[in-house]
């Protein structure tokens, strides 16, 4: 009987201790696809001083998820995963606001985040650039408000 309870909580143990691996592993692929993002899309899509072009911030994870960009689980529904995967981000020849070259995603990197969005798009460490999250739906009311007057 003694040796049951030990078995069952050794089995407790191990199972605990994988379940936290995986997330270390989910967080670690996390951070890992938030330098992709930085290096090849942030110049453009985020950092203080750029057009910001679509209005996305692609360091705010919030606004990610609530604009449909990444669907949790489902890679191939995600409009973000799609524009990087057909090679339509970042654009050929664009330029960031700064002069550089963004650069393309290798083909690894594109498996990457595929696996991200795929295992569940684990926020990453650390904050957006905190600019203010405005919907695309609550910008155009703020427009047509101050058009109209």
């Amino acid at each position: 009987m003694l040796i049951k309870a030990y078995l069952c909580a050794f089995a407790l143990f191990l199972v605990s201790h994988l379940a936290n691996a995986q997330v270390e592993t989910n967080k670690q692929l996390a951070n890992r696809v938030k330098e992709i993002f930085v290096r090849s899309c942030y110049g453009c899509h985020g950092e203080p001083g750029s057009p910001a072009k679509a209005g996305l911030d692609i360091l705010n994870y919030e606004q990610l998820i609530a604009e449909g960009l990444v669907f949790e689980g489902a890679s191939s529904f995600s409009t973000l995963f799609n524009f990087i995967e057909s090679g339509d981000m970042p654009p050929a020849g664009d330029k960031f606001p700064n002069g550089e070259t963004p650069q393309k995603l290798s083909s690894e990197e594109i498996k990457l985040v595929e696996q991200w969005i795929d295992g569940g798009a684990e926020v990453w460490d650390g904050e957006s650039n905190n600019n203010e999250f405005i919907s695309y739906s609550s910008l155009l009311d703020l427009i047509a408000e101050d058009v109209n007057g």
